[in-house]
């Protein structure tokens, strides 16, 4: 648990963000590994010069981003990552022993000569582009950056739907209940008519957002033939059953496509 702890810490993550999937000692947990797996990444030397390509993930991932680096001075001291958006959610760092590979005798051995390893591990929450920016401060004090680029799938979705173009209103009430519902409407706005299959979808996070705003995004299937062009509304409703942390909310805001956003706080 101690190894766990310091792991998080490296991220500059309180270990207890991470209850609901740690075990404290002496406890344990339960995995559904149909629902989520371990991604690793192909390694990322720390001083390649080139863009890295753009990875794809799916949500549910564990995203194992493995970066390399030559065992030569100055060697990484510490990791710092930061994630783009709450699409993913960074949990912890760990460190390798550097591979050195001789020949003994005849016998030619397989391996890395001279590389060493680190891993950032991110949780892939929702569906969409993200990144994480991995920077590595060195024994002389330099620090190296590097970009991770990921798109997030979600394979529940079906074929052909989209975000709609822009959020228009949103609605909101608290029903009655010990703990509460909580249920969100959003319009949008779409470019064509014969736009079906509206839906809002609630962000996941491992932890409740920090500032209280609970994330959105609305889709729904345009139209596969010819349709009229016509800026038209499409609207979803996304109810939240038993809400623990009801008086933690103070609003939510819903996506569109691009810069399609709008926020409502509760009154």
């Amino acid at each position: 648990m101690r190894a766990r702890r310091k792991w998080l810490s490296l991220m500059g993550i309180s270990p207890f963000a991470m209850h609901e999937s740690l075990a404290r000692d002496g406890e344990s947990i339960s995995v559904d590994l149909e629902s989520s797996h371990l991604k690793i990444l192909e390694p990322v030397g720390i001083f390649e010069s080139k863009p890295v390509a753009v990875q794809e993930v799916t949500t549910g991932d564990l995203v194992q981003i493995q970066l390399s680096y030559p065992i030569s001075p100055p060697f990484p001291q510490h990791v710092d990552a930061k994630v783009a958006n709450r699409s993913l959610t960074a949990v912890w760092a760990a460190g390798s022993e550097g591979e050195v590979v001789t020949l003994k005798g005849s016998t030619p051995q397989t391996g890395k000569i001279g590389v060493g390893f680190f891993s950032v591990y991110v949780p892939a929450n929702n569906a969409g582009p993200s990144s994480v920016d991995v920077t590595v401060t060195l024994a002389d004090g330099k620090n190296v950056q590097v970009k991770i680029p990921l798109l997030i799938v979600d394979p529940k979705q079906a074929d052909g739907v989209v975000k709609v173009s822009k959020i228009t209103a949103i609605d909101y009430v608290f029903e009655t209940s010990d703990p509460p519902d909580l249920i969100v409407t959003a319009v949008g706005q779409v470019p064509t008519l014969g736009w079906t299959k509206p839906v809002l979808v609630r962000r996941t996070y491992i932890q409740p957002p920090a500032d209280g705003i609970w994330e959105y995004d609305l889709y729904g299937v345009p139209p596969s033939g010819v349709a009229g062009q016509m800026i038209s509304p499409v609207s979803a409703t996304n109810r939240w059953e038993h809400v623990e942390h009801a008086l933690s909310i103070k609003g939510v805001r819903v996506y569109g496509e691009g810069g399609g956003i709008m926020e409502r706080l509760f009154e």
